[in-house]
């Protein structure tokens, strides 16, 4: 089996309700998301694709991932899509670094591997663990009221996970946030406070004075690994990492470091499937709980979210110290659009994983449109 082609396809995201507010007044109304078709010469199709979330969030952007998909699809052409970890060194020996542009090629070759294989893609990946994963919502920033009104809704839905994003320029605002939203908070809930970067270390310091005694996972505190590691030291809640966690190398220095409690994988962030799978490995190594995640997208990144988390070890997909289930995030909460039929399908809190060939997903020509790029 050889990839005879690849073609790429841009297809808007747009949020909806209007927008989803992150921290330092970022705010999104639609994602521009990438779709990847990988064939092979007996005409068999794999399906990924790479959604960086938008400007701001990542080095990364839409046009990013397509630029670079352009300099690495024509060196892939007459490789087995099968030997995923050669398709990776061959992406990165044209294009170091740049997660992002490697992911919905990886993806992609996952998925066609496992239909090849006539196997889902979770058996590929280590065995089925579980086919019904535990959903965490994600609450934009905005006033407590606003955000203990969605993490309500989210409740009503299921949900038993909450990240809750903060990261305003007054440590007192998000304190206020935080207290606000954990008042409501039901008996077994978790919650996780996302500050995506938005806190100096300074902010970071004045914040988690004020919040002993609460129970939640701090997630990215600081932009830096530095300052993130700084604040290790006082605080009294678990530390998760996540934009600064791009990769094996960083998690195993994080690990090294003592600096890390819980990993977030996101997978377009590390670069595909075959790298956020060696990264649970590592964390599985390592009794290092973690959360699955993306960092945008629609069915076909959901679907691949699922089929990893259901091939991860449970003792690590686990909140062991509070005996609380880790979860995945459903990025399609964030997306208006439906590019595939078949992933899987989100029901009282949980996700549900189907039982077929790849991830399982049969995109939708209507909504992908003409690609934008074909390569053969």
């Amino acid at each position: 089996m050889k990839i005879s082609r690849i073609s790429v396809y841009r297809v808007e995201l747009a949020v909806p309700g209007g927008a989803y507010r992150l921290s330092g007044g970022r705010s999104f109304t639609a994602f521009d998301n990438s779709v990847v078709a990988v064939e092979a010469d007996d005409g068999s199709l794999g399906w990924g694709e790479a959604c960086p979330f938008g400007k701001g969030y990542l080095p990364a952007h839409g046009r990013g991932v397509r630029a670079g998909i352009a300099e690495m699809a024509p060196e892939l052409i007459g490789l087995d899509p099968r030997d995923t970890q050669r398709i990776g060194e061959a992406m990165e020996a044209v294009l170091p670094g740049l997660p992002d542009t490697k992911a919905a090629i990886d993806v992609a070759c996952w998925d066609l591997f496992g239909r090849a294989q006539d196997l889902p893609c979770y058996r590929l990946l280590g065995g089925l663990a579980r086919n019904r994963l535990p959903l965490i919502s994600s609450v934009s920033t905005g006033t407590p009221g606003e955000m203990a009104a969605a993490a309500d809704r989210f409740r009503a839905q299921g949900c038993r996970a909450h990240s809750i994003k903060v990261g305003g320029a007054l440590p007192e605002d998000d304190v206020a946030r935080i207290r606000t939203v954990l008042a409501g908070r039901q008996p077994g809930e978790d919650f996780i406070v996302d500050v995506n970067r938005g806190w100096s270390l300074d902010t970071a310091l004045k914040a988690v004075s004020q919040l002993d005694g609460l129970d939640f996972t701090l997630e990215q505190p600081a932009a830096s690994y530095r300052e993130c590691r700084a604040l290790k030291s006082s605080l009294r809640q678990p530390l998760s990492l996540d934009e600064v966690l791009d990769g094996p190398q960083m998690l195993l220095q994080a690990l090294g470091d003592a600096a890390i409690d819980f990993a977030n994988i996101k997978i377009c962030k590390v670069g595909g499937l075959t790298r956020s799978k060696t990264m649970t490995d590592i964390c599985a190594a390592a009794g290092l709980g973690v959360t699955l995640q993306e960092t945008g997208g629609s069915d076909i990144a959901f679907a691949a979210i699922c089929h990893l988390a259901a091939a991860v070890s449970p003792r690590i997909l686990r909140h062991v110290w509070r005996h609380v289930w880790r979860h995945v995030w459903d990025p399609r909460e964030l997306c208006a659009v439906t590019t595939a039929d078949g992933a899987p399908v989100s029901e009282a809190g949980f996700a549900i994983l189907a039982q077929r060939s790849g991830l399982g997903i049969a995109p939708k020509p209507e909504v992908l449109g003409e690609p934008v790029a074909v390569y053969a």
